[in-house]
């Protein structure tokens, strides 16, 4: 190869490697989901690599396993590897990359993945990923290239691509651990709310658990399902304010404490308009607090009517409803669900939304209704 070819060569690589840079970084700012960022990232170090498959593998100390963060292919289904075990593994426990470009002659490789998946693996280059710190968080694996073989060269190439990957998978490790921290606040604080009585309890859990069924029978966006969890939870949050005597009172309420019983909603906004919610959550004060509204302008606190309600308030206000109405309470017992469907339909134009109660029963009865009849 004369040097004039050689040059043109090498030139063409930096570019390509610098396309790679520049996909990679566009993909950080342009999402803010971690785990479309991972997938889009080992799409282009496959296609960089002119390679059929990608795979980042994060670490599992406490089962000392790597399992599949994300991998090209096979996106539906997780694959594990022991630690030490098949050529991933290897990497995983003595921090060295490695080249195998004929896997199933190494001694190192194991099948038991392709023989799973149905894949065949050729060729590989599997590298060690580290944080900032410099601990292993993971392994990232590249197969089957599509013409020659995996070099030295190649693998000098991905390791100048590392720290962006490295960046995605720590972003991925902080955004699960703070998922998981939010979410553990968050059934506390409804917990909270539901210890106050034990009658009540799991109130909050249920409805929460209406509601997500309701968006998914209504095939809503992920984004807009997540909200509404977030604020179905937390929708009785003000009752914390409320005196216990009226709370758990037996009998019927005075018009006095009817409306401090009432006065939860608005309180409920209050208590959580002190929490940053930002981003996607942000409107969860107010679609909690708006859950007692009706279409007719009749509901609390506001007064709004129809489209003034926030359509996730409309949702929980179905199943806040139903699980009121099907559960047991102080002053009276739980209603049959037909007869509970029967209530949410009489409702409809005038406090429900059609669409919510037709999704809340094909939910329902798709699930819940199914189990009971098994379990008689």
């Amino acid at each position: 190869m004369d040097e004039l070819t050689k040059g043109f060569n090498e030139l063409e690589r930096e570019n390509k490697l610098l396309h790679c840079f520049r996909d990679i970084a566009r993909i950080l700012v342009s999402s803010d989901s971690v785990d479309e960022i991972l997938l889009a990232t080992v799409k282009y170090l496959a296609q960089y690599f002119n390679a059929e498959r990608a795979t980042i593998f994060l670490i599992d100390e406490l089962k000392r396993e790597l399992w599949s963060k994300v991998a090209i292919g096979m996106e539906s289904e997780e694959i594990r590897v022991k630690i030490g075990q098949g050529i991933a593994g290897q990497v995983a426990m003595t921090g060295e990359m490695i080249i195998s470009n004929d896997v199933y002659n190494d001694s190192r490789f194991e099948s038991g993945v392709d023989s799973k998946t149905g894949f065949t693996t050729r060729s590989m280059i599997c590298v060690p990923i580290y944080n900032y710190d410099g601990d292993m968080i993971g392994v990232g694996q590249i197969l089957n290239k599509t013409k020659g073989y995996f070099t030295d060269d190649d693998v000098n190439q991905l390791n100048l691509l590392l720290p962006q990957i490295a960046i995605c998978l720590m972003n991925s490790v902080m955004h699960a651990a703070l998922s998981r921290h939010f979410n553990s606040v968050l059934h506390v604080l409804a917990a909270s709310i539901d210890a106050r009585d034990p009658l009540t309890a799991g109130h909050s859990e249920r409805v929460t658990e209406y509601s997500v069924g309701i968006c998914e029978e209504l095939e809503l966006p992920e984004k807009e399902c997540e909200v509404i969890r977030v604020a179905a939870l937390l929708h009785d949050y003000g009752k914390i304010g409320v005196e216990d005597a009226i709370l758990k009172k037996r009998g019927g309420l005075t018009n006095k404490e009817y409306e401090e019983i009432k006065s939860h909603a608005e309180k409920t906004r209050n208590i959580l308009e002190q929490v940053n919610f930002e981003g996607i959550y942000r409107n969860v004060p107010e679609i909690a607090a708006a859950h007692h509204e009706k279409l007719d302008g009749s509901g609390y606190p506001k007064g709004l009517s129809r489209d003034e309600i926030p359509l996730d308030a409309r949702i929980i206000a179905v199943a806040d409803v139903f699980e009121a109405i099907t559960s047991v309470r102080h002053y009276r017992s739980p209603m049959p669900y037909e007869e509970a469907f029967a209530i949410l339909r009489k409702g409809i134009g005038k406090h429900f939304q059609e669409d919510i109660v037709e999704a809340l029963i094909r939910y329902f009865k798709r699930g819940h209704l199914k189990d009971k009849e098994l379990a008689d």
